[in-house]
Formats: C-alpha cells, structure tokens, sequence
C-alpha cells in the first residue's frame, strides 16, 4: 500500500493522517496498558518517549518562533526571494514534522487515561457497580 505524502493538504492526505492517529492511538493504549501490568517500570519508557518526541517536534520546528512572523517585519533591504525561501522553510518544517503528531497525540491521550483510571478509577468502579447492581467492590 502507498500512502500519499504527508506534505499535501488533501482530502485524502487527511483522512490517511486520521487513520495512522486512529491506530496508533489504540496501539500505544492498549500496548502501554498490558505492559504496564507486566513491568512496574513500563511507564517510564512512554514518558520517555513523549518527552523526547515533544521535545524534538518544538526543537525542529525552532520552538515555533517563524509562526508570527510576517513579511512587514524584515528589515527593508531584505530582498523578496530570502524572505520568500524564510516561510518556506518554515512550512516545510511544519509539514515534515506532521507525522511526529500521529505519536505524540496517542501518547497523550494514554497518559490523560492513565490519570483518570489513577485518580479516579475506584470512584468510576463503584459508581458503575452501583448502576449496574454489580458485585466486587
């Protein structure tokens, strides 16, 4: 299978972006889950993980800084094609780092689950039992 690149903003580039988010969310969550029940230490890799994928997204894309940047606030004898070639860069920067997303997204996502069964997980436990009339508390 050829997935289309990721540097077009199609419809169907889109929808392929979707999809890998979709599976590598349930990837990683039900990955992070089963692991975490097998080695104390599991999470440690995930945090890991993202951290360093976050921290790599932020570094390649310079820390988003080109983002509010506009053509007005080069310095007058900045020619036309430099300040063409600076957004350029810019956006290529941004579309080549899409796919760090599509990991850096689930793994966020697992760790908000991860909290939520943590804090309050016995809460949602015995509110569910009580709705359902359900045994072990």
């Amino acid at each position: 299978m050829n997935l289309p690149p990721f540097s077009q903003n199609s419809k169907s580039s889109r929808i392929w972006l979707l999809i890998l988010l979709i599976l590598n969310t349930a990837v990683i969550l039900i990955s992070y889950f089963i692991l975490v029940n097998m080695f104390q230490y599991a999470f440690l890799f995930y945090y890991g993980a993202l951290a360093i994928l976050a921290l790599t997204y932020v570094i390649y894309n310079r820390g988003f800084a080109a983002d509010r940047v506009t053509p007005e606030m080069f310095p007058p004898d900045t020619s036309l094609v430099k300040i063409q070639e600076f957004f350029e860069k810019r956006d290529r920067r941004k579309q080549a780092s899409k796919w760090m997303l599509t990991l850096i997204i689930p793994l966020v996502f697992t760790f908000l689950i991860d909290v939520i069964i943590l804090f309050f997980g016995d809460a949602i436990l015995s509110f569910w039992n009580q709705l359902t009339g359900g045994g072990a508390s």
